[in-house]
């Protein structure tokens, strides 16, 4: 859409009223672009998760060797001067944030300007704005601040206007809690005043409560309110509770793409062959073009990003990887079982000596990938009906009441495992739900699930990572570097230093 993409801009660099070469006349205008499913499939979108700081994913010194993927590596090693100073970075987090929040307050500040339609259409662009507004603050939230209320912000964005007097005032992580909560609350109000109480699967690009519900349970169990968060997933659930069953979808179907012989300590195939398989199914030709956007029966809202800083290539974790029931599970089984990363490094012209084979571990040739678009795989950041049931499970647990939570694990694990005897092989206990967390959102929500469990419950979970001293520098010494539950640094992103000295922020 013309509009959209001519209001797609850093908020630091536009005029009070800018609006490209489209003028904004009607409401119909205001609602059109509402619609634009491209705030939750921006390509260019990216959340922590397509990062290499959790226990999901490893990148071992051997694994980068093979690949060469230096930003990819330098991420992974949490290198804080390229997070604030490499271009890709700023593009793919900070600016992804705010374009959109621009949009969000062009839209506001035009709802009393232009002609009218009717008063339920107004209501329902206040109320989409107003929740989108807060959402991709609640990302930034995530990405960019403390745990801690007390710590710095990122203030609140609610106009257009440009540099200086559009930037906000930082103020505290709790201020800007405060508004999302505020814009959350009056966007249920507009919504409900909309009649768009009904989920939509077919149009789940425009918000309902069922979705804007979905939402506040993310955020209130992100900040410690449990009580607040079950309330918010029973209520999303009631409005719509669709789980998806994964055994046995054609959508899942693997094809063996290559197939690489094992070779003996002679240098000859032993016979045996280790299969590289991907999916068969190409969002963008199942789903199409400029209206791409996944009609997945679980997604309250359809927003995912693909990882442009190192492609398919974050193999799992070790920890991760012995976290599944490999023979039943079939997350395991469609998403991860793909030797991926054995096709991927090229090895010994198309096949891998016995060496190779010795250093590259069995986690270590296998990535996540449940949807591919245009050769990258897509990762899912919307709320899910899974992430309500696991987040009643997570609530539960936390009472006490660890039989209501193995009834919500069942019930998920159900459309998940290969049969029911299996699916059922599970307790209620908190660390079942934590662990059933990470099956269902690996490398999408573990992030997220580390900084508010470290530094919102006291879980201390910490871990290391192998990486090379130096590297630019193959030969360089192999560090383990540590992880630590507690180092602050590590969970909250330096802002992207051109935007701090426009902003006349500290850094974080």
């Amino acid at each position: 859409m013309t509009l959209f993409m001519t209001l797609s801009c850093s908020f630091l660099e536009e005029a009070p009223d800018r609006s490209g070469n489209a003028t904004i006349n009607t409401m119909e205008q205001l609602y059109q672009l509402m619609g634009n499913s491209g705030f939750y499939n921006d390509m260019n979108y990216l959340w922590t998760e397509n990062l290499l700081f959790s226990d999901d994913v490893t990148f071992s010194p051997y694994v980068y060797q093979k690949t060469g993927n230096a930003k990819a590596y330098l991420v992974s090693v949490a290198d804080r001067d390229f997070l604030q100073n490499d271009p890709t970075m700023t593009g793919m987090t900070w600016n992804a944030v705010y374009r959109n929040m621009f949009t969000f307050n062009v839209v506001l500040e035009h709802l009393d300007k232009v002609e009218q339609s009717t008063p339920q259409i107004k209501e329902q662009v206040r109320g989409e704005a107003l929740f989108n507004r807060a959402w991709f603050h609640f990302f930034g939230l995530v990405d960019y601040c403390g745990y801690d209320p007390a710590s710095p912000g990122i203030g609140y964005k609610d106009n257009t206007l440009a540099a200086p007097d559009g930037i906000p005032a930082r103020q505290t992580a709790a201020y800007t809690i405060s508004r999302i909560r505020e814009d959350l609350s009056a966007a249920e109000q507009a919504l409900s005043a909309a009649g768009r109480t009904a989920f939509e699967l077919e149009k789940n690009f425009r918000v309902t409560l069922p979705a804007l519900y979905a939402a506040q349970a993310r955020v209130e169990l992100y900040l410690g309110n449990f009580e607040a968060a079950q309330k918010a997933a029973e209520k999303a659930l009631e409005g719509h509770d669709a789980l998806h069953r994964i055994p046995g979808d054609p959508m899942y179907v693997k094809s063996v793409v290559k197939s690489f012989d094992i070779l003996g300590e002679d240098g000859k195939p032993t016979g045996e062959k280790i299969d590289f398989r991907d999916f068969k199914t190409d969002l963008n030709a199942q789903f199409g073009g400029d209206t791409f956007f996944l009609e997945y029966e679980e997604l309250y809202l359809p927003q995912f990003t693909v990882d442009k800083l190192g492609g398919s290539i974050h193999p799992v974790s070790e920890s991760l990887y012995n976290l599944f029931d490999r023979e039943h599970d079939s997350r395991w089984k469609c998403f991860y079982d793909n030797n991926y990363m054995v096709s991927y490094g090229s090895f010994a012209g198309g096949g891998f000596d016995r060496e190779e084979q010795e250093k590259l571990k069995e986690w270590e040739r296998h990535v996540y990938l449940r949807f591919n678009f245009f050769g990258n795989r897509v990762l899912i950041l919307g709320p899910t009906t899974a992430e309500m049931y696991l987040i009643l499970a997570e609530c539960h647990a936390r009472k006490g009441d660890a039989a209501k939570a193995k009834e919500y694990l069942v019930t998920l694990r159900k459309s998940r495992f290969t049969d029911e005897e299996s699916a059922a092989k599970i307790e209620g206990t908190l660390q079942d739900v934590l662990d059933e967390r990470r099956r269902e959102f690996a490398g999408m929500l573990r992030f997220y699930d580390l900084k508010r469990l470290n530094f919102g419950t006291g879980a201390g979970i910490s871990y290391t990572k192998a990486a090379l001293s130096d590297p630019y520098d193959f030969n360089s010494e192999v560090i383990q570097r540590p992880f630590a539950a507690d180092d602050a640094r590590l969970f909250t992103f330096p802002i992207p230093e051109s935007e701090r000295v426009l902003l006349g922020w500290n850094q974080n």
